[in-house]
């Protein structure tokens, strides 16, 4: 998708692994450093947990509808 954005090699690698990683470790840690959910609520992380897994598999599937289309 970001090569298709007219984006070169490297930096649409770039920008795929600073987006994985701000979704698996920055959004995680602000939460937690915030309060917005407690350390110890297991149940809101288990929560945030699913919904991250939702969240991925909508992407990986929208990503490869996108791929899959003829390019016009």
């Amino acid at each position: 998708v970001c090569r298709r954005m007219g984006l070169g090699r490297v930096a649409a690698n770039s920008l795929t692994g600073c987006a994985i990683a701000t979704l698996s470790a920055v959004v995680p840690s602000v939460i937690a450093l915030t309060g917005v959910l407690g350390r110890g609520d297991t149940t809101a992380w288990l929560g945030y947990f699913i919904c991250y897994i939702i969240f991925h598999l909508a992407a990986s599937r929208l990503l490869k509808v996108v791929t899959e289309q003829p390019s016009g």
